[in-house]
């Protein structure tokens, strides 16, 4: 929510994003896998910091 709310994401990046999240990682989605999918998107490193944060 961060991300869109910076305006590094607009509403449909961001829903894509969270469906290719889900689709692709069994489990609880970490700040480090959101990284690593916006990362092979294109999309620059966003320079959030923090440990495993857990997002779903």
């Amino acid at each position: 929510m961060a991300l869109s709310g910076s305006g590094l994401l607009n509403a449909a990046e961001l829903e894509h994003l969270i469906e290719r999240a889900l689709s692709q990682i069994d489990g609880r989605i970490a700040l480090d896998d959101l990284r690593v999918l916006m990362e092979g998107a294109g999309y620059p490193d966003d320079g959030l910091s923090g440990d495993n944060v857990t997002v779903h």
